[in-house]
């Protein structure tokens, strides 16, 4: 009886001391990327490691990419362009968005994901000469975006959906089939209620876009592409769709992003008004 208690104290001192060494690594790769360092501060990353540590099977979080030694190669590519995004926006952040992108980092598997395609649809929006901001407010401060285009004379309001798909092949990309159409534009239509109807029912009218990442970025399905080769007319039905249910948007967005690159690829724009 006194052994077992012994050997689980060993043990719990073992598991304390294998977290704590886990912490200290990731705070120390964090601080190879300079402004990744200066977004989430060594605290929060020591929350963060504690609460999700290492999930062995795929790379899914903050901590995974910093940590995990098998995804090295694959997770030092992420962050260097998660690093150079936040660099990019970094002189236009002010400390409350810099804590809105840091807790969305710092969340989990899908929001740090979700995250990493908002900072590539910004970046590749910005590389095209669109003044861009990021988490920004509208509705009296009431609602946030994740991306604003203020380009005088063509301002928008960009909401992103990150869409998962039914399946994923072997190679890791995945093409959308007309059978998922409706389910899509049902996905975004509950996604745009929830962030545009408040406003719109008090009377508001801005610039309302919805941007769709075809599918997260995870290790199994780094990226996904609409294929016009399958069916030429898709990706304008989907547009025509969501429009339809979302009566006040302006337009839609459909694009595609890997994890480890800058910018996003395939950005293809339908204002309601070329539909």
């Amino acid at each position: 009886m006194c052994n077992l208690f012994l050997s689980s104290i060993i043990t719990t001192r073992k598991e304390k001391r294998m977290r704590e060494n886990l912490v200290i690594e990731a705070q120390n790769r964090k601080r190879r990327y300079p402004s990744l360092n200066a977004v989430i501060s060594d605290a929060d990353l020591e929350k963060h490691v504690e609460k999700y540590g290492l999930e062995k099977d795929k790379l899914l979080t903050l901590g995974s990419a910093l940590l995990y030694e098998r995804f090295e190669g694959i997770g030092s590519q992420i962050l260097r362009a998660l690093n150079a995004n936040l660099a990019h926006f970094f002189p236009i952040l002010n400390d409350k968005k810099i804590k809105q992108i840091s807790a969305n980092l710092l969340n989990g598997r899908d929001q740090f994901l979700n995250t990493l395609s908002e900072l590539g649809l910004a970046r590749s929006l910005s590389m095209r000469g669109r003044t861009i901001t990021l988490v920004e407010s509208f509705h009296n401060g009431k609602k946030d975006v994740d991306v604003a285009d203020n380009t005088p004379g063509a301002e928008r309001l960009i909401e992103v959906v990150n869409l998962a798909v039914k399946e994923a092949q072997i190679d890791g990309f995945v093409t959308p089939i007309s059978d998922d159409v409706g389910r899509l534009a049902a996905n975004i239509k509950r996604k745009y209620d929830s962030k545009f109807a408040e406003a719109i029912s008090a009377g508001w009218d801005g610039p309302m876009w919805i941007a769709l990442d075809i599918i997260k970025n995870d290790m199994i399905a780094l990226s996904a592409t609409l294929s016009p080769l399958n069916e030429p007319n898709l990706m304008q039905r989907m547009a025509r769709n969501v429009l339809s249910e979302c009566v006040g948007l302006r337009g839609v967005i459909y694009y595609t992003h890997y994890a480890y690159d800058e910018s996003a690829f395939w950005v293809i724009e339908f204002p309601r008004h070329s539909l």
